[in-house]
């Protein structure tokens, strides 16, 4: 962000900004998940993710910037709720429980490696704005994914 013209001293009011959009939403991924249901809501979550951060990319007032950070907050946040309510729908209840957290796991490894991938990349001369896009793939892998799941109608309980 630095490199974007911020200070260093705003990335933590960037972080706080970040998770309130999450953390004042989530109660959200509920109500829609349970209305609309996992197919419908997760890939428009997915594809906000990824427009979302990749805008953070670009220089812009403090204002929208805060803005656009707060709803990537709020994307990246109820996608991953999401996720966590419908992947019972796909593992039988006999390990439903290590799936959920070798999932887990996965995530928070994704959450290590991040830092790191960005620093090489940055390392090899991407441009900053080449970096922020490379956070489109996984989303835009995840929407697909999505919408080419079946529930298993086997899985009950």
């Amino acid at each position: 962000m630095t490199m974007l013209g911020y200070p260093l001293k705003s990335s933590v009011m960037f972080l706080a900004i970040f998770l309130l959009g999450g953390v004042l939403t989530t109660h959200l991924v509920g109500m829609l998940g349970d209305k609309y249901g996992y197919k419908k809501v997760m890939p428009v979550l997915y594809a906000m993710s990824a427009v979302l951060v990749s805008l953070l990319s670009f220089q812009m007032s403090t204002f929208l910037f805060y803005t656009l950070l707060f709803l990537a907050g709020c994307a990246v946040t109820l996608v991953q709720s999401m996720t966590l309510a419908a992947a019972p729908d796909f593992y039988p209840i006999a390990f439903r429980g290590t799936a959920m957290g070798w999932g887990s796991a996965v995530s928070r490894l994704g959450s290590a490696v991040a830092p790191t991938v960005v620093g090489v990349l940055l390392t090899a001369n991407i441009p900053v704005r080449g970096v922020f896009l490379t956070f489109i793939i996984p989303a835009l892998i995840a929407c697909i994914a999505i919408l080419l799941t079946k529930k298993d109608p086997n899985l009950a309980g």
